[in-house]
């Protein structure tokens, strides 16, 4: 069946009536055709990154969901040449803890969500302290988080400045999640004094 298909694609492609550069074609088309194939479509999607945001969707969903293609490497350089959120996802979940480490520094550069950091600075085998003053300053509450995990100490009168540098909302990795972390230390006390300054 994939063969049978993997020549009429071929077929099309002699004929010029596939544009073969085309990544939402690229990225449509993986899931059809042969290993060799597959493996060819994603070599040129890379070659002509970046692309519309649904067909680097298509793409990271074509890659991460197939075990023979799936290349730590590849993701990496996606993220470098797109900085695409998704893919950030992927690496923090699923490659090599050298390379979270390695591209720590760069989500953080890139601003991407607290939460996601967190999950890169528990996989990374280092975090340098470089990497902890920025985890810090751009995502205070992530901070508070992995303090409360045991990765960091913390005293309560830094928590509850982590609280008060967090943004105001409390989903999303606001001041509700370091007041929670507050909470996990068992700093009563900073809780009290948490309560008294907000109100």
């Amino acid at each position: 069946m994939a063969l049978e298909f993997d020549e009429k694609i071929s077929r099309l492609r002699e004929i010029d009536k596939l544009n073969w550069h085309d990544r939402v074609g690229k990225s449509f088309l993986h899931a059809f055709v042969s290993c060799l194939s597959q493996e060819e479509l994603i070599d040129a999607t890379i070659a002509t990154m970046p692309g519309t945001s649904a067909a680097n969707g298509r793409w990271l969903k074509a890659i991460d969901s197939d075990p023979m293609h799936y290349s730590d490497n590849a993701i990496a350089e996606f993220w470098s040449r797109t900085s695409d959120e998704r893919a950030a996802r992927i690496i923090v979940r699923r490659a090599d803890r050298d390379i979270v480490q390695a591209l720590l520094p760069d989500f953080l550069d890139k601003r991407i969500v607290g939460w996601l950091v967190g999950r890169a600075v528990i996989r990374a085998e280092e975090v340098p302290e470089g990497v902890w003053a920025a985890v810090r300053e751009h995502e205070p509450a992530t901070y508070a988080y992995l303090c409360a995990k045991g990765l960091r100490s913390l005293s309560p009168s830094e928590a509850v400045q982590l609280v008060l540098d967090a943004p105001e909302v409390y989903l999303d990795g606001g001041r509700g999640l370091a007041i929670w972390s507050i909470g996990q230390l068992g700093y009563e006390k900073a809780l009290e004094e948490l309560w008294v300054s907000l109100r």
